[in-house]
């Protein structure tokens, strides 16, 4: 409720509930609103007092909410622009077509590979083919093991008139020889330039003859002639050959040297 009055030297439209509780908080200290009845002047003839004005109580004015329509605006829709996808014409290129080239068909040229037997020493290869103009190999030769199938041929010894033979190793089936023999030179008698088979003093004679190249010796006889074994022929050849003869040397040829 609502209603005029004054406090403090103001005045005015105050709520009433507000009074009441300011009343109650302030006590004592606060003074209650009082209501000032306008003064009377009396005339000379008696007037009846003015009537006091009870204030008015002016109901407060409910403003009613105004609702307010929702303003619907309408969704303006843009149709999408639609554009045309350009079709570009694939560029097709022709293919170039080259003649295949023909090479001409090879038509190989065979050589036979002539192989080889095998020995008691080496491997043999056996007969094989390759063509002569591309080279290729037409039939592979193969490796032919070597056989050991050997036997031994005896020797024989040197004689004073012959050479001998060293012992020997032959193949049976080839015929190779796999340790070949060697010759063993004739035996010498050294002073026995003659060939006689005995030293005497005839070779003693024969020797200073060849010395003298009055006569001459074959290989054998050189080879005799050296008594003392030095690798010449001089006349202390004969005097060795002249000592033998006289027993006073044993022995001709080349000194054993005594290790």
């Amino acid at each position: 409720n609502w209603g005029y009055t004054q406090a403090n030297g103001a005045k005015g439209w105050v709520a009433l509930e507000y009074c009441r509780f300011v009343s109650e908080k302030a006590g004592e200290t606060t003074a209650a609103p009082t209501t000032t009845a306008p003064a009377t002047t009396a005339p000379k003839t008696t007037t009846a007092p003015k009537t006091t004005t009870s204030p008015t109580t002016v109901a407060p004015t409910t403003v009613a909410p105004t609702t307010a329509a929702p303003t619907t605006v309408a969704p303006t829709t843009v149709a999408p622009t639609t554009v045309a996808p350009t079709t570009v014409a694939p560029t097709t290129v022709a293919p170039t077509t080259e003649a295949p080239t023909t090479e001409p068909v090879h038509v190989h040229t065979i050589v036979v590979d002539k192989g080889y037997p095998a020995t008691c020493t080496s491997t043999g290869l056996s007969d094989g083919s390759h063509c002569e103009t591309c080279g290729e190999v037409i039939k592979a030769q193969e490796v032919i093991p070597m056989h050991p199938d050997t036997m031994v041929v005896k020797g024989y010894p040197a004689t004073y008139e012959k050479d001998g033979l060293t012992d020997g190793v032959r193949c049976k089936r080839c015929g190779t020889w796999v340790v070949e023999r060697q010759v063993i030179p004739k035996l010498i008698r050294y002073g026995d330039v003659n060939r006689d088979g005995e030293i005497t003093i005839e070779d003693a004679t024969l020797l200073q003859k060849f010395i003298a190249e009055l006569v001459t010796f074959n290989e054998d006889q050189k080879r005799a002639a050296d008594t003392n074994g030095d690798g010449q022929i001089r006349i202390d050849d004969v005097t060795e050959i002249q000592k033998y003869v006289a027993e006073l040397i044993h022995e001709l040829g080349p000194k054993q040297t005594s290790s």
